[in-house]
């Protein structure tokens, strides 16, 4: 790919848009799925026998345990100075791999792809001044992640992928500062105020209450009001800080043979073009992101959703739980009617179901 640097902002802003053209209804399917996954229900609403998250926790125990992993490096026919060098190695992987937390992170990364269709880890390289060298791993939802072109499945087959991430304005001037034209770029960004933060931030925000459907009503016990709503729980990360959208744009760059990383901030300002640096990752022809996708597809990059085969299911047993539980409710409490009664008052009817 060529990269055009005259215009740098339309360049890779047009890159981006086309990265992400199918953002929103991927992000609109990720929340359906995601409602399904935590309470067996799309509206939000808990099912009173949901299937789907036990399934997807017995499937991932199935394909994955991350106290058994283990690395090892095998050579043949070297000198034994080889052996010991390549025993080292696969013990300071094994360390990396469980101290720095990359096998929880993919162990979660595995649970989300099995509920969408794919999860991504970011593996970023770490060395604090005068610290020891470590990793950092990071999990991407899939709806904050696209690439150029979705008929080809594997990340390394694609010339250009972008990651969409949020950052507070505050803390995106703080990271500009040493930049020259820092006042130009705050400038530029557009903020957008935010009180309700969600992992979908693109979708219709529904209340998701873990409890049974008349939990945001009020009951009346002797003569305090109590709200039941403590068992209301909505599971959403909250922020009242201004967010700035920005994307980490990965490109590459056949001048060099290696991809170009390009940060962005809404509505397409460049912060960094790194053209200098090139590569962020600081590997050649390596980046720092891996695809988790259990499920794979042949002509689709995003492979598909363990849950979808299961939601007709659920919804008919959500069903028939419901029906069965209207029929034994009239069972104890059958409907009555009241003819050739006198002065018959609301406490009178009702003491012909007492006890």
């Amino acid at each position: 790919m060529e990269i055009i640097d005259s215009d740098l902002d339309g360049f890779a802003s047009t890159l981006v848009d086309k990265c992400m053209a199918t953002r929103r209804e991927r992000v609109q399917m990720y929340s359906s799925l995601y409602h399904y996954w935590l309470f067996g229900a799309q509206d939000g609403q808990q099912s009173p026998y949901g299937k789907i998250y036990p399934h997807i926790d017995l499937l991932t125990s199935y394909l994955y345990s991350q106290a058994t992993v283990e690395f090892d490096v095998a050579v043949d026919n070297v000198e034994d100075v080889v052996y010991e060098q390549a025993e080292r190695i696969s013990k300071r992987t094994n360390n990396y791999f469980h101290d720095f937390g990359v096998a929880d992170a993919y162990k979660q990364a595995l649970t989300l792809a099995l509920v969408w269709d794919s999860s991504f880890i970011k593996l970023n390289p770490s060395k604090p001044k005068g610290g020891k060298f470590g990793l950092d791993p990071y999990i991407i939802e899939p709806h904050n992640f696209g690439v150029l072109n979705e008929s080809v499945p594997g990340l390394n087959r694609q010339e250009a992928f972008v990651h969409c991430y949020y950052v507070g304005k505050d803390e995106l001037k703080r990271r500009v500062s040493v930049l020259p034209n820092s006042a130009d770029i705050m400038r530029r960004v557009s903020a957008t105020p935010v009180s309700n933060e969600s992992a979908f931030p693109e979708s219709i925000h529904k209340i998701i209450v873990a409890g049974p459907a008349n939990m945001t009503t009020s009951t009346t016990r002797g003569i305090i009001n109590i709200p039941e709503l403590f068992n209301q729980l909505q599971y959403q990360p909250r922020t009242v800080e201004d967010q700035v959208e920005m994307y980490e744009l990965w490109a590459w760059d056949d001048d060099k043979e290696d991809y170009r990383t390009i940060t962005l901030a809404a509505p397409g300002v460049v912060i960094y073009g790194r053209k200098d640096i090139g590569n962020l990752l600081g590997v050649q022809g390596q980046h720092p992101f891996i695809q988790v996708c259990p499920n794979k597809l042949h002509n689709y990059f995003y492979g598909w959703s363990e849950i979808v085969g299961l939601i007709r299911l659920q919804d008919w047993a959500s069903e028939r739980l419901r029906e069965i539980r209207s029929i034994l409710s009239k069972q104890a409490d059958p409907p009555k009617s009241f003819s050739g009664f006198g002065g018959l008052t609301d406490e009178k009817a009702a003491a012909f179901g007492s006890p």
